[in-house]
């Protein structure tokens, strides 16, 4: 992914912290999949509610994010990303 991030004008989604590291280290666009969610809502294409489900499905799995399951309304409010 970081190849093609360096021969191509586009913006990586990266949520992993070494290759996100390598990345911005690079000079390459990076954004994380919160931050791709949040800008969705903000734009209209995706409500809390969906973003919040998605969520709670990741981490239904073996998927980390920053808060627990039913927190993504609060967790992305503190951070003022909605």
């Amino acid at each position: 992914m970081l190849a093609l991030g360096m021969v191509s004008v586009c913006t990586l989604v990266i949520d992993d912290g070494v290759p996100r590291r390598l990345a911005k280290e690079h000079g390459l666009n990076v954004r994380g999949t919160l931050g791709l969610l949040c800008q969705a809502i903000r734009e209209g294409q995706l409500t809390i509610a969906m973003v919040a489900q998605l969520a709670d499905d990741l981490l239904a799995g073996t998927y980390y994010l920053p808060f627990g399951p039913g927190e993504f309304r609060d967790w992305a409010a503190a951070q003022e990303l909605v």
